[in-house]
């Protein structure tokens, strides 16, 4: 049996605001390889602050997630689940993410196989924990089966940024079962009681077992999945409903990005996913100011291919590494033009990367998957 989605107008915006996210991840990620934190006197603070908590990039995906396939499903399963509806709409997530992901895995595999000396120095770092056996058997197949952040401590294996995908693909399976309970609240005040909610558990949690989230590290990847996703399915219900009062001054919430910027912001951490949570719902309803840029046609493009640069930035890194004696980039030494070239050059060839896996792998095996009939 075809369980059939209809398929919803594209909020442009909103696939802009994706480049936003995947960006912030990767300049974070050039930060820490460049060893950055070495040359502060040559970046200016709000700009290495701004870089250095590229993490909240992950928890923007997140929330953007549960709004984006709200937007997409909410009508389909908020009054029953069927089987057929349900495996439809998995074989559709599926498709989305598991090509790209297969394929890295597969370059790592490959790279491994040939000996290409992935750098390991800082394996069991608490910083960075990457495990000393990263590319065992046993990881692997723990990323295969997309359960590789499944638990309260997992291992950060193979390619380095997929934590975040198994715990995409747990909130992905309750998604259908929260379209059926997020119906029960009827008021305004329930919705925005039960936003909050979900908001201040999750850094409860954090708080009382003495973790912090950070993007680049998946102790409770799960968690921080199930409250942010849960926060964007029901932030949703305030653009599907009308209640955008909060958002109404368009000019004040344009300028509003600019926080991102300030310093003093990252003291108050909590604040963020507030803050990115309005950013969306702006975005998504109001059609000036910053809607504007985020629905500028490479900036739609780049949200586009986001998945793909996300999941590939890594990987054509830690190639760089080996073909490049991380000896002869030295940090503390760079000019400032030696520095701009090469995190340039940096950007450049993952966006490259990532259009090649757009164009040649995630959008024809999507196509490709989603037309099978289950």
């Amino acid at each position: 049996m075809q369980a059939a989605f209809s398929k919803q107008p594209e909020l442009k915006a909103l696939t802009g605001l994706r480049s936003f996210f995947a960006f912030w991840v990767i300049v974070l990620h050039i930060h820490v390889g460049l060893e950055l934190h070495r040359v502060p006197h040559e970046i200016p603070n709000w700009l290495n602050t701004f870089i250095r908590n590229g993490f909240w990039g992950v928890d923007g995906f997140f929330i953007l997630s549960g709004f984006i396939l709200s937007y997409q499903y909410f009508d389909k399963f908020s009054e029953r689940i069927n089987i057929p509806s349900f495996l439809k709409f998995l074989q559709h997530r599926l498709a989305r993410i598991y090509p790209v992901h297969f394929v890295i895995l597969g370059l790592y595999a490959f790279a491994v196989f040939l000996g290409a000396g992935i750098e390991q120095k800082d394996c069991g770092s608490p910083l960075l924990p990457i495990e000393c056996d990263r590319f065992s058997m046993s990881f692997l197949l723990q990323q295969l089966l997309l359960v590789a952040s499944w638990g309260w401590n997992p291992p950060v294996s193979w390619n380095l940024v997929a934590w975040s995908i198994s715990s995409e693909w747990f909130a992905y399976l309750l998604f259908p079962f929260l379209c059926l309970l997020i119906p029960l609240f009827r008021s305004k005040k329930a919705f925005f009681g039960l936003w909050i909610f979900l908001i201040a558990s999750m850094f409860t949690i954090f708080y009382f077992t003495g973790l912090y989230p950070f993007g680049i590290d998946p102790d409770g990847g799960v968690v921080r999945v199930f409250f942010l996703f849960s926060s964007g399915c029901v932030l949703f219900q305030f653009y599907k409903r009308g209640w955008l009062e909060v958002i109404s001054g368009s000019k004040v919430l344009s300028l509003g990005i600019l926080a991102f910027f300030i310093p003093q912001l990252y003291q108050h951490w909590y604040l963020i996913p507030i803050l990115i949570s309005f950013l969306i719902l702006h975005l998504a309803k109001i059609k000036q100011g910053l809607s504007v840029f985020f629905s500028h046609r490479f900036i739609v493009y780049m949200g586009k291919i986001s998945y793909s640069w996300y999941m590939g930035h890594v990987f054509i890194f830690e190639m760089l590494g080996v073909i490049i004696p991380k000896s002869s980039v030295v940090a503390e030494k760079m000019s400032i033009l030696t520095f701009i070239g090469v995190f340039s050059g940096m950007l450049f060839l993952s966006i490259i990367f990532a259009s090649i896996l757009f164009h040649f792998v995630e959008e024809p095996l999507r196509k490709k998957i989603t037309s099978i009939k289950i």
